[in-house]
This record gives C-alpha cells, sequence and structure tokens, in this order.
C-alpha cells in the first residue's frame, strides 16, 4: 500500500513538472507573439511545443490533466487563436462593400484572399486530425465503444475509481467531438471554396456529441448557432431550448434566444399581410408565440397570434405540407415552454409576478394541448404522424400534473374524445413492449428533461434504432398508448365502460345518460357509479372477454348501485345481462360521436369505432 503511494507521489510530481515546462513554454510563446506574427516559423514551432506537451500530460496523467484544464487551454492556445487570426486576415482582405453578398465577395476575392483561405484550410483538416487521432487514443487507453453506439453504459464496470474515470474520459471524447463540429463550421469563412455554405459535416459532429452526452446542452447549442447561418429561425429555437431543457444546460442560449426573438418580432411586424406561403408564416408566428411565453413581453397579442398560428398548422397538416420531424420539434417546444414556465422559481415574487407567472402556466399549457389536438386529429384522419403524439402522451405520463392546468371548454372535451378513440383503435391491434428497440424521438429526446422519467434508462444503441414506418416502431408505440391508458384510466376523464368494451370521454357519458344518471363526483379511489365501472384494462383485456378484465374502482361493502328511479333501467357498464335495447338512446348518442375512422397504423382498411 506505501508502495503504491509513493508510486503515485512520485509520478504526480513528475506531472507537476511537465506542467510547469508547459507554462513556461506558454510565457514564450506570449512574448514572441508581441515581436512576431502568430504565423511565424518559431512561433508555430513553439505552438507545436505546446500541443505536444499537453497531449503528454493527458495521457501521462489524465486527472492532474482535467484539475488544470488542459484540454480548454490546448483549444484555445495551439487552436482557436490561430483560427481567430485568420478570420480577422480574411475579413480585412474582402472587398470594402456594406452588405456584401456571399457571391460578390467570392467574385472579387484578390490572390491574396485566396492565398489566405487555402493556408487556413489546410489548418483546419490539421486541427481536425488532431482530433480525430486523439479521440482514438482515449478509445484505445480507455477500452472506450465508441463504435456503432449512440452513448455508453458503465453499469457494468466495477470500482468507483474506474467508473469516474471512464465517465471523464467520455467527457473528454465529447469535448474532441464539439471541437471538431467548431472546426468543420469555420469552413463558413473559406470564402469561394465548396464548403463555405455545407455545414453538413459540423452537424454531423455536434450531433455524435449529443448522442454520446445527451444531457449536455452544448451541442444543441452548437446546432442552433448552424440554423442561424440558415437564417432558419424555427431550428434554431428548437437547438436553444434544447440546449437549456438538459441536466447540464449551457445558459449562454438564453442570451441568444432573447436577440434571435427581438430579430422574429420585427420580422413578423413587416410580414405582408397577403403573404400565401403558409409555411413561412406560421413558423414565423409560431416562433413569435414562444418569444412572447419566453420574455414574458408582448402578452397582449398572444391569442391572436396563437390563432393565426394554429389555422396555418392545420392547413399544413391537412395537406402534407409538414414532415413528421417538424411536428415532432412543434410538440417539443410546446411541451418546453409549458415545462419551463412551470419550473420558474416562484420565490420571492410579488404578487403582480405570482398572478402573470399563473397566467403563462395556463397559456402555455392550453398552447400544448391545442397543437397536440390538431396532430391527433390528423393522425386520425389518415396523415399519420404517430410517433409525436406518443411523445405527448409520453409527456402527460412523465407529468401527469399537467391535466390539472386542463382548458375547460369545448375543445378539451373534443380532444379527450379523440384520446379515447385513439385508445380504442390500438386496443384492436397488435403492440409489444420491444425494449430492444429504440424509436427515433427517444433517441432525439432522451435527454430532454421532461421526458427524462421514461427515457433515462432505455439502453440505446445505433443498432436498436427504427423508423417511424417500421412494423417494430408501430408495435412499440401501440404498447405506449396503452401504457397511457393504464395512466388516464386512473383519473376522470377517460371512462372504460364494460359492455361495449370501449374507452369513452367521462364528460361523454355523463352527458349520455342523462341529468339523473350521471358519473358522481366523488373521490376518485371510492369512484363509483350507478351505471357504469371504471376498468384498467390489460394489454390483451380489450380483446378477450369481460371475466379478464382488471377491475380498477368497484363498489365497496355496503354501497348499493340502482337503477334510474325514473325509468327503471339499466345503464350502460351495468352487466352482461341487463335488458340493454332501454340503452339504446345512449348508445345511438355515443355511437354518433365515436363513430370516426380507426388510426389506420399497419396499413388495414379504415373502420368505424
Amino acid at each position: 500500500m506505501s508502495s503504491s503511494n509513493s508510486s503515485s507521489r512520485y509520478e504526480r510530481k513528475e506531472s507537476v513538472i511537465e506542467y510547469s515546462k508547459i507554462i513556461e513554454l506558454e510565457k514564450e510563446h506570449k512574448t514572441l507573439l508581441k515581436k512576431k506574427s502568430i504565423f511565424d516559423k518559431s512561433v508555430v514551432a513553439i505552438r507545436n511545443s505546446i500541443r505536444d506537451e499537453y497531449e503528454k500530460l493527458l495521457f501521462s496523467d489524465y486527472e492532474f490533466s482535467l484539475s488544470k484544464d488542459v484540454e480548454q487551454n490546448l483549444w484555445k492556445t495551439v487552436f482557436y487563436k490561430v483560427i481567430e487570426e485568420y478570420r480577422k486576415r480574411i475579413r480585412k482582405h474582402l472587398p470594402a462593400q456594406p452588405t456584401p453578398k456571399p457571391e460578390k465577395r467570392e467574385e472579387s476575392s484578390s490572390d491574396d484572399l485566396v492565398k489566405i483561405c487555402e493556408s487556413f484550410r489546410s489548418f483546419l483538416w490539421l486541427s481536425s486530425k488532431f482530433y480525430q487521432d486523439l479521440i482514438g487514443k482515449f478509445q484505445s487507453k480507455y477500452n472506450l465503444v465508441l463504435d456503432g453506439t449512440v452513448d455508453y453504459n458503465l453499469d457494468s464496470v466495477s470500482g468507483e475509481d474506474t467508473r469516474s474515470t471512464l465517465h471523464k474520459s467520455y467527457l473528454s471524447c465529447h469535448r474532441s467531438l464539439i471541437f471538431l463540429g467548431d472546426l468543420a463550421r469555420y469552413h463558413r469563412d473559406l470564402y469561394g471554396h465548396p464548403s463555405q455554405k455545407d455545414w453538413t459535416k459540423a452537424a454531423n459532429y455536434y450531433q455524435q456529441a449529443l448522442h454520446l452526452i445527451p444531457d449536455n446542452g452544448n451541442p444543441h447549442n452548437q446546432l442552433a448557432v448552424l440554423a442561424t447561418y440558415a437564417d432558419d429561425e424555427f431550428n434554431a429555437v428548437y437547438h436553444y431550448f434544447m440546449s437549456l431543457a438538459v441536466s447540464v444546460p449551457f445558459l449562454t442560449a438564453k442570451d441568444n434566444l432573447v436577440v434571435l426573438f427581438e430579430k422574429n418580432r420585427q420580422k413578423l411586424m413587416a410580414l405582408d399581410e397577403n403573404e400565401k406561403d403558409v409555411k413561412k408564416t406560421f413558423l414565423m408566428r409560431f416562433v413569435r408565440l414562444h418569444g412572447i411565453l419566453f420574455t414574458k413581453s408582448g402578452l397582449e397579442g398572444l391569442e391572436n397570434i396563437k390563432e393565426l398560428a394554429l389555422r396555418d398548422f392545420g392547413i399544413l397538416l391537412d395537406r402534407s405540407l409538414i414532415t413528421e420531424e417538424m411536428v415532432l420539434k412543434v410538440i417539443t417546444l410546446c411541451i418546453f415552454s409549458a415545462f419551463h414556465i412551470a419550473s420558474l422559481d416562484a420565490k420571492n415574487l410579488t404578487y403582480a409576478e405570482m398572478s402573470q407567472r399563473a397566467i403563462l402556466q395556463q397559456q402555455s399549457s392550453s398552447l400544448s394541448f391545442e397543437f397536440f389536438h390538431l396532430i391527433l386529429r390528423s393522425s386520425q384522419a389518415g396523415v399519420l404522424y404517430f410517433g409525436p403524439v406518443c411523445v405527448f402522451l409520453d409527456y402527460i405520463r412523465c407529468q401527469p400534473n399537467i391535466l390539472k392546468s386542463k382548458p375547460s371548454d369545448r375543445f378539451y372535451q373534443a380532444m379527450l374524445r379523440d384520446l379515447a378513440k385513439l385508445v380504442n383503435s390500438v386496443s384492436k391491434q397488435p403492440s409489444d413492449e420491444s425494449s430492444n428497440v429504440i424509436l427515433s424521438e427517444e433517441l432525439e429526446l432522451r435527454g430532454f428533461l421532461p421526458l427524462r422519467p421514461l427515457y433515462r434508462n432505455i439502453p440505446f444503441s445505433i443498432a436498436s434504432i427504427v423508423g417511424p414506418s417500421d412494423t417494430r416502431a408501430k408495435l412499440k408505440m401501440c404498447y405506449k398508448v396503452t401504457q397511457f391508458s393504464r395512466l388516464i384510466g386512473d383519473t376522470k376523464l377517460l371512462v372504460f365502460d364494460i359492455d361495449s368494451k370501449q374507452w369513452y370521454s367521462a364528460h361523454d357519458l355523463e352527458e349520455a345518460k342523462g341529468a339523473t344518471n350521471r358519473v358522481k363526483e366523488t373521490p376518485l379511489v371510492n369512484n363509483v357509479t350507478s351505471n357504469s365501472v371504471m376498468v384498467v384494462p390489460t394489454e390483451t383485456s380489450m380483446q378477450d372477454d369481460v371475466d379478464d378484465e382488471v377491475i380498477l374502482f368497484k363498489p365497496g361493502e355496503g354501497v348499493k348501485i340502482e337503477a334510474d328511479p325514473e325509468h327503471q333501467q339499466p345503464a350502460i357498464g351495468s352487466g352482461r345481462n341487463a335488458d340493454k335495447s332501454s340503452n339504446h338512446g345512449e348508445e345511438l348518442q355515443l355511437n354518433s360521436l365515436y363513430s370516426a375512422p380507426t388510426f389506420d397504423l399497419f396499413g388495414n382498411s379504415a373502420s368505424s369505432t
């Protein structure tokens, strides 16, 4: 033991000596820069020595290197400062124009500008190769599993010290991937080069970093920056929001959002009232909606903008002018706004601030339900966006309290009715948990805090990811709806009727039964009605006989269930041998509400629910 401690002290002493040498090289480098160009051979030679010494220290004493922030210092001294100098020189050689367009810049590039850009491109390539090699060395030294997986799992690793070191080494790979993304992103300054406007490689590196460690917001922030290059406000807001909705948020994104929302506000004010591009107007209005909720400014215009955005969104859904990926982002942004406002610190707020917060909570919750309902209705009509629908159902499963902030209006009842139709449709189709199958939306959102309780422990791997059209994905989504029905069965919102073996909105069922035979407003645990029994089906119960169902709520001892005293007829669900003809009027009323095409997931012909 003492020998081991002595060895560790000796190694640490060597590391301190090595680090001192690097500090001296840094000082020498700084002094030379006052006299010579950053591209001078002597300066480059010292910088290369600093790079080599930092790398050597990183692998000889990893823990010590982390304590000295070696990786960040390496990036700044050896790479970033040089990049900044290249960019400064490129800007200096650009033609003097007030607002030059990229095409004109390319045409008027001087020979010097071409040479600088070519040198810069070479530097970026060499820098990228360094970080690619660095990741390879981390893989080799610590036996990291990166190929073929989208994250890492330390459950099988024994020993806290080993687990800690492995986790930190994965973090180093994560940082290196972000550096690689940045290096690819700087091709934006290579005027005249084909890669100037192609940020695919940069986006791929950021996505890899995100897949490796989804709880870190930095990659999302960088993806948002790429979106701003393309003037894509919608995707920029999506990634900025996502960078804040993780365990390790990238807080600079807040300032970036404020700037972006102000630009969007000005664009919307200048929007032509006769603009015919529905997708363009929807995206601008949708971003404005979330800008109002995020900045708490402009609340007086929220309802009008929401109405117009919902109208545009409905048109896009009806005409299939919007991709499932974009629909997923729409519902995710709605979830974020509701979650973000609910998570705001309520301490030390004035009465006026607390009132505003309550209003914002109600508005953001209502917004998420209304957009979800449009997606649900569209899926019911045959344009299937089942993935986004399941994401919102997962959100309700993770945050069931949002049901308490429901809007009490016709819209909400219509949404519950369509939810019942969804559950009824899915109950007639096969389902499978398929825990080894990963849905593409689960991969996209697994670091997202509102969904983390469900997604955090799923073992992700590239081999298990399936797209929405895959039959295995549909089976798992059906399973998700089944799980949701079990949650909703614990509320008064939906009721499962035994005789018809269907789910109904509790409101619809109550209305159908008449004023004297309604669902009693008793506490949920003792929720007993005179004519219905609320049940939670097992996975097969809604396809099997009533005898196989698991009854969740049943009359307690001494509770007498009686028929309607005026009409003396049993109500829906009161028993298999009941006189069903006497309920004909109620059944007709419910059938008129619930007769609609099923959610056709597997390409079968639609039938009535």
